[in-house]
This record gives C-alpha cells, sequence and structure tokens, in this order.
C-alpha cells in the first residue's frame, strides 16, 4: 500500500515538473502569438519626378478641355446673350475668348453688346480691335451714354493716350453740336469721375499730366 501511495505521488511530482517545465521553456508570451496586420510591400517607391509630370500633364489637359469648351461658346453665343463667359479662372483663356468676340462682332449692335459685357467683366482686357470698332460706333452716333461707357473702356485700359483722345474728340462733337445731350462742363465732370481712377503711372503720364491741367486739377 505504501509502495502505491509513493509511485502515485512521484507520478503527480513528475506531472507537474513537466507542465512547469513546459510553460517556461515552450510556450510564447499571448502578444508574441497574436497576428500582426501585413504591411503593403512596393517593389518600386514612388518617383518624385514622374509624379509631377503626370500631375503636369493632367493639368494641361484640363486646360485644354476648358479652352475648346470657352473657344467653342465664343464662337457660337449670340450677341443679345452675352451674360457670363462659362466659368473659367483662366484669364488668358478668357481674353482670348473675346479675340474670338471681337472678331464676330461686325454690326454696331453687337460692337454695343460686346463693350457693355467686357466693361461689365472685370477680368477682361480691352483690346485695341475692340476700342476701334467701338469709336466708330460711337463717332456714328454719339450720345452720352456711348461717351460713358467709351471713357470706361479707356479707364479698363488704363490708357491716359485713349482718355485724352476720347476727352479731345467729345470736346469736338459738342461744340460741332453732335453730342447734344452733354455739355463742356459736364463733359469735364464725366471725364474727371473716371480720371483718378486711372493707374498712378497712367495719371503721372504726359497724358496724365495734360488731363489734369484741362480738368483743371494742380
Amino acid at each position: 500500500m505504501v509502495a502505491v501511495l509513493s509511485i502515485s505521488f512521484i507520478a503527480i511530482a513528475v506531472l507537474i515538473v513537466y507542465t512547469i517545465g513546459r510553460r517556461l521553456f515552450y510556450d510564447e508570451p499571448e502578444s508574441q502569438t497574436r497576428l500582426q496586420p501585413l504591411k503593403p510591400v512596393t517593389l518600386f517607391a514612388p518617383d518624385a519626378k514622374l509624379l509631377a509630370e503626370i500631375e503636369q500633364a493632367e493639368h494641361y489637359r484640363k486646360a485644354a478641355e476648358e479652352s475648346e469648351r470657352v473657344m467653342a461658346w465664343a464662337s457660337l453665343v449670340k450677341f443679345s446673350e452675352l451674360k457670363e463667359i462659362p466659368l473659367t479662372e483662366n484669364k488668358e483663356i478668357a481674353n482670348d475668348s473675346l479675340e474670338i468676340l471681337t472678331d464676330r462682332a461686325e454690326l454696331s449692335e453687337d460692337v454695343l453688346a460686346l463693350s457693355s459685357f467686357v466693361v461689365n467683366h472685370k477680368t477682361l482686357n480691352v483690346n485695341q480691335k475692340l476700342i476701334n470698332k467701338f469709336q466708330i460706333c460711337w463717332e456714328n452716333a454719339p450720345d452720352l451714354q456711348k461717351t460713358t461707357e467709351f471713357f470706361e473702356l479707356a479707364l479698363r485700359a488704363d490708357d491716359a493716350d485713349l482718355f485724352q483722345s476720347v476727352f479731345n474728340e467729345s470736346e469736338r462733337l459738342i461744340t460741332n453740336g453732335k453730342l447734344s445731350d452733354l455739355d463742356l462742363n459736364e463733359l469735364r465732370e464725366l471725364a474727371a469721375s473716371h480720371f483718378w481712377l486711372l493707374s498712378s503711372s497712367a495719371r503721372m503720364s504726359g497724358a496724365g499730366f495734360w488731363l489734369k491741367q484741362k480738368l483743371n486739377y494742380s
């Protein structure tokens, strides 16, 4: 009986030692046995130069599409329906569309509609071709509205020489009785209201100095 108990005690002791030893030497900590998320591995690192070229190519593609859309609008739109240039933040494209519109404007009513459109859109530059066409319309039928708009075109062009030319011609037309809805004092007031909106460099030019004297500014 004693022998049986001794053997059982020894077996239990061996089992305990075996279990402890297995945990010490074979079992890994739980934190090490958890599966870690796989990290993506790329064979090649992105090339900065290539990415820049791709971005630039995409920029050019969008600009080309935008230019094509706006040019198509300028080629087809009716002058009586001029309201807004199709959405574009590109001033060069907008002014290219103005060149097309100016070439298309042959009738006086089209020229007048276009000039009003330009005056109301501050991002557009006033081109010489439009000024020449507008001047013909103005000289053929001068009135207060067209005279005012001519000063506005000169202002938008920031051109003191053009401003001076409009003033001189207006003065001549009034003297000859062809600009009957404006007198010389009203002309000076109209010119003065636009003159100080010219840039400082335009006002300081030779034509600007002449205008200051003509408008009685020291």
